[in-house]
């Protein structure tokens, strides 16, 4: 996520005030030690001053509001010989930038990731291992992170980053085309998540008025359909990798169930439109009425807020629909220390205070994301809708620790395109998916 065209303040985006009066009772951090303490009657030492450049990737403009004027003044009153300067980027420039001021060996201090950036920055030799710090961070609570967070963060026993943001996939639906099928809960099951999604369906002709399940654009990312087979493939019992990375399991039976689902919605009941309808501006066809489900993240709540208000009440989180598993996956964000700071024990202390509660719920609460500490499941800003998908998080799947996992995407992204548009078998597409995914394994 980076700069947005949300044109909502942080308190009005968010929703969020009570917990900017939380974050002055923040306990303090231990600053870095400065050497031996003063003789009696001494005044303490100035700590020296220390300048920290942090890369943000993430972000809305709300967000910067929240950090400008709530969470680094916050820290300048804890550490005020820490000044912070923040480098707002963009995903699309962001590999591109890093691996440049790796190169010349000045770079950001700390700097955010996505999902699949702890095995990709490992293999780089990128980032400064943290455990030394989290055993003695005390109070900060390691163990307040979802284990599932904390296992996608270490590698080889080495924890290399702090997450800061859960993105869990779960159905969306709305509530009043649901109602006018004849159905007043959303699907438990994927069987149930069939029957709904036909019954939903409405046609004039060969022309769809409401489609039953809406797959989102790839005109707006190329991803989506992936995104959404990676949703059901947890609940289907799959993994994208074996377990050492070696071989794709796309046509395993797990995967190709999942992608027979999606077919089934797509090719055979024709309930899920593909391609599906385009966004109207910025909103989907949940918001404009056309599409009575989806798989998302908490978009659908965070549109509705800015743009359609009147559909806030009708647009509700489920949770997982059932295949083998009541499961989904997450994808975790975090934040890396620099293996090339020579401010380690500084950039520490930021990292300690932002990943800590109140910060925390500052700043995923401006963008209104769920927070992958467990004490913040029902933060003030966490709606219904993101306590349903916050259930959810503790169990999701996570990606593969695998440094070019990214690189993977698009084989098995195109087939789910050629399978969805009717233009070839799944086993056929799924095979030729996997067999480019292996050549990719075995570079």
């Amino acid at each position: 996520m980076t700069s947005n065209p949300s044109r909502r303040t942080f308190l009005k985006f968010a929703g969020y005030t009570g917990v900017a009066l939380g974050l002055a009772a923040c306990a303090p951090a231990v600053a870095p030690s400065t050497g031996s303490a003063p003789a009696a009657g001494e005044a303490a030492p100035a700590a020296a001053a220390v300048k920290l450049l942090v890369t943000m990737v993430d972000y809305f403009d709300s967000t910067k509001e929240a950090l400008e004027k709530l969470i680094l003044p916050g820290f300048a009153a804890i550490h005020p010989e820490i000044t912070v300067e923040i480098n707002y980027t963009a995903w699309n420039k962001y590999n591109e930038e890093l691996t440049t001021a790796f190169a010349g060996g000045v770079t950001p201090d700390l700097m955010q990731g996505g999902a699949i950036f702890v095995p990709q920055f490992a293999y780089r030799d990128w980032i400064l291992p943290l455990d030394d710090y989290i055993a003695a961070a005390g109070e900060w609570n390691w163990e307040d992170f979802y284990p599932a967070t904390r296992d996608d963060v270490t590698m080889d026993g080495k924890v290399l980053a702090v997450p800061y943001r859960l993105d869990v996939r779960t159905p969306w639906y709305r509530q009043d085309l649901l109602e006018e099928a004849g159905y007043t809960a959303p699907p438990a099951t994927w069987d149930e998540f069939r029957e709904i999604a036909l019954a939903a369906t409405k046609r004039d002709g060969n022309d769809y008025l409401q489609t039953g399940f809406h797959f989102q654009p790839n005109s707006l990312n190329w991803q989506n359909d992936f995104q959404i087979f990676v949703a059901l493939l947890a609940a289907a019992g799959g993994k994208l990798l074996n377990e050492d990375n070696t071989q794709s399991l796309l046509t395993e039976p797990a995967s190709l169930e999942t992608a027979e689902f999606m077919r089934t919605l797509a090719v055979v009941d024709q309930s899920g439109m593909y391609p599906p309808f385009e966004n109207q501006g910025d909103l989907t066809a949940l918001h404009t009425g056309k599409g009575a489900m989806t798989i998302s993240n908490e978009a659908p709540e965070i549109t509705a807020r800015l743009y359609a208000p009147d559909t806030l009440p009708l647009l509700k989180a489920a949770p997982p629909a059932k295949g083998k598993e009541q499961r989904t996956h997450v994808w975790i964000n975090k934040f890396f220390i620099s293996k090339l700071t020579t401010k380690a024990d500084a950039t520490w202390e930021l990292l300690k205070y932002m990943s800590s509660p109140e910060p925390l719920a500052l700043y995923t609460g401006s963008f209104n994301s769920l927070a992958p500490r467990a004490s913040l499941a029902d933060a003030d800003y966490v709606t219904e809708n993101m306590k349903v998908m916050a259930a959810a998080a503790p169990t999701a799947s996570t990606y593969p620790q695998y440094h070019r996992m990214a690189e993977t995407f698009r084989p098995t992204a195109t087939a789910l395109e050629a399978i969805l548009r009717g233009e070839k078998p799944v086993d056929v597409a799924m095979q030729e998916a996997a067999d480019a995914v292996n050549k990719i394994l075995v570079e």
